[in-house]
């Protein structure tokens, strides 16, 4: 990796398998500079869509976005930190939830605001 970039602008990549030195990636926190992920993209890569696009899917007439009264900046000023969301994705059984854990674990003995999800199987 020889190109840092910020988590906040759009990155461009390769899959993995076609590409080596684009298709891999290392998350480093800027506060710590410790590294806190690494990763690697594989499967099949989806079509960039902008900040704020509109889904290419229909959507019923009747649902509409509710502004928040709480900002996203007003959030990162009262936490001290800015916001970020890390979407951990792999087969079952990859270790998606130990690395979660243990990521959540890591940054609020850091002292900041974390929580984590997991995404429910169909079914459950």
């Amino acid at each position: 990796m020889s190109n840092p970039k910020d988590c906040d602008q759009p990155l461009f990549f390769d899959e993995y398998d076609r590409n080596r030195e684009t298709g891999g990636f290392v998350l480093i926190d800027p506060a710590t500079n410790r590294t806190v992920a690494a990763g690697m993209i594989r499967g099949q890569v989806k079509e960039y869509e902008a900040p704020g696009a509109r889904p290419a899917i229909e959507m019923s007439s009747n649902v509409t976005w509710e502004q928040r009264k709480v900002t996203r900046q007003m959030r990162e000023e009262r936490n001290g930190h800015p916001a970020a969301c890390l979407w951990l994705t792999g087969l079952s059984g990859s270790g998606k939830t130990t690395i979660a854990k243990e990521l959540e674990e890591q940054l609020f003995a850091e002292g900041r605001q974390v929580s984590t999800r997991a995404k429910r199987r169909p079914g459950l």
